[in-house]
């Protein structure tokens, strides 16, 4: 029977010196991660604290209670920058009007952010900027009314010219323009 205690006792020991030494790894690991992120910081605070001073049984609620809140961190931070990938991939795109590229680059920035926020705040901005772009879009009005006004149908034209070809016929335009001022 003694044995029996001696060998419990070891694995108790042994067990509370493998969770001490995994909290210690992820307070190294993750406590220059919490710079701007609340949350996270009282996280590694209190892993330190329970680390130095707690049991073993709070050691090991502690860590199971952690790695719930860093899946759930890790969670958000890849749905957010899913997010920031698509609004990458919607920026380039000419069709856009300037108030809906004005409309992305303001969703990005607040999900650039919001990687800092905590997990709940982390929800709550994903949910506000995961939406499209809410202004009307001014080119697809103008497509209806282009046959109708030549103005609007060149200003279509020039939207969708890629830059260098405009660049050089504005070049044109311009060096024409100015041979006829100074014939005169």
């Amino acid at each position: 029977m003694k044995v029996f205690l001696l060998i419990l006792c070891l694995a108790m020991v042994n067990t509370d010196d493998e969770t001490t030494e995994r909290l210690k790894d992820i307070v190294n690991k993750y406590g220059h991660l919490t710079k701007g992120n609340p949350e996270f910081l009282k996280w590694i605070e209190k892993l330190e604290n329970i680390r130095e001073n707690g049991s073993s049984k709070e050691k090991a609620q502690a860590f199971r209670d952690f790695q719930e809140y860093d899946t759930t961190r890790l969670l958000w931070e890849e749905k957010i920058t899913a997010r920031l990938d698509e609004i990458e991939s919607l920026l380039p795109d000419r069709q856009l009007s300037q108030e809906c590229v004005n409309d992305y680059e303001a969703k990005r920035t607040e999900l650039y952010k919001a990687k800092k926020l905590s997990n709940d705040e982390k929800k709550k901005k994903l949910d506000e900027n995961s939406g499209k772009c809410i202004v009307k879009d001014a080119s697809k009005d103008a497509s209806k009314d282009a046959s109708k006004d030549p103005s609007k149908m060149l200003r279509k034209m020039v939207q969708k010219m890629p830059q260098k070809m405009l660049r050089k016929m504005l070049r044109k335009m311009h060096r024409k323009c100015y041979e006829r001022c100074f014939e005169r």
